[in-house]
């Protein structure tokens, strides 16, 4: 079982994740508010793991909307000259 751990720098609220190594199973979620009240959550893996994914693959599109061609085809600008 591994642990990661978070502090929110603006609520104070303190997040507290335990997971297998191998991706397996469920993360239970502690979250200590700045008030010391405490709640725990169990979300499976691959949830999260869907979560994240969807995420960048999100993050991944609007990058390739936003692309020159030059950029998508790997090219340089004509004005730009390396020495």
């Amino acid at each position: 079982m591994h642990t990661c751990t978070f502090e929110d720098p603006h609520t104070k609220a303190k997040y507290r994740l335990h997971y297998d190594g191998d991706a397996s199973g469920d993360v239970i979620l502690q979250v200590t508010r700045s008030g010391g009240d405490v709640a725990q959550f169990q979300v499976p893996f691959a949830a999260l793991m869907q979560l994240i994914a969807d995420v960048i693959r999100e993050r991944r599109i609007s990058s390739l909307e936003a692309a020159e061609p030059e950029e998508l085809l790997g090219l340089l600008p004509p004005a730009t000259v390396l020495i």
